[in-house]
């Protein structure tokens, strides 16, 4: 039988794959690690249930952006990785590192110019777009799920009293 709880499970994988196409759309793919992070709890507080979402650290940076005045040279081992993953050698990424350090000490994250790698000309608020182009979506499947529930229920209860 079809629980409530089989409908939020089913409401986290939509979110999560919601969400992973705006961060692909957005530019926001190299290993898939911040996709993959994605999980959700589903626990009860008071009388409601509620679905809690996680992700790795690095999302909010990448979700909310940072002014310029955050940004620092701690950052820049941190960055070498991530050239290094895009297929430059040591030398170079660590050229772009800094590079890409100094221009966040002017402009903050994103730049400007990483605009181009996004389809939607957006670099930040992937979950709340994810959400914002979608909400019809999930909230279609939730009302489908429910009533399914609740019918099902319905029959259960009227064939076990018959």
């Amino acid at each position: 039988m079809t629980t409530i709880s089989d409908i939020y499970e089913g409401a986290e994988r939509l979110i999560n794959e919601f969400i992973r196409k705006e961060m692909v759309a957005q530019g926001h793919h190299l290993t898939g690690r911040m996709e993959e992070s994605l999980t959700s709890d589903i626990f009860k507080k008071k009388l409601a249930e509620m679905m809690e979402g996680f992700a790795v650290d690095y999302t909010q940076y990448v979700e909310h952006g940072f002014p310029a005045s955050s940004a620092t040279f701690k950052q820049v081992p941190f960055l070498i990785k991530y050239f290094q993953q895009r297929g430059y050698d040591e030398q170079k990424a660590t050229a772009f590192a800094f590079a890409t350090v100094k221009k966040w000490m002017k402009e903050g994250m994103p730049t400007q110019a990483s605009k181009r790698f996004s389809t939607t000309g957006s670099r930040t608020n992937m979950i709340e777009n994810a959400f914002a182009g979608n909400e019809s979506k999930l909230n279609d499947y939730m009302s489908a799920g429910l009533d399914f529930v609740v019918e099902e229920h319905y029959r259960k209860e009227k064939s076990e009293k018959i």
